[in-house]
C-alpha cells in the first residue's frame, strides 16, 4: 500500500461520533462534499503514490475563538 493509498483510506473513513458541547460543530469536507475526496485523491496519487517513508502532520486553524 502506498502512502497515497493510506491517506486516501484515512480520509474516506474519517468520522466523528461523539457528543459535542452546545454551539460546537464538526466540519468534515470529506463528508460534506463528495468531490473533495476525488480532488484530494488525485492530489495524493500524483504526489505520494510511492512507498517512501513519510509522515503526515494534521492541524487546524483555530480561528478567532
Amino acid at each position: 500500500m502506498t502512502f497515497a493509498d493510506k491517506v486516501n483510506s484515512f480520509n474516506r473513513k474519517l468520522k466523528f461520533n461523539k457528543t459535542l458541547p452546545k454551539n460546537i460543530k464538526i466540519m468534515n469536507p470529506f463528508r460534506e462534499d463528495p468531490s473533495i475526496l476525488l480532488i484530494t485523491k488525485r492530489f495524493n496519487d500524483k504526489f505520494y503514490k510511492d512507498k517512501k517513508e513519510r509522515h503526515i502532520i494534521l492541524g487546524i486553524n483555530p480561528g478567532r475563538h
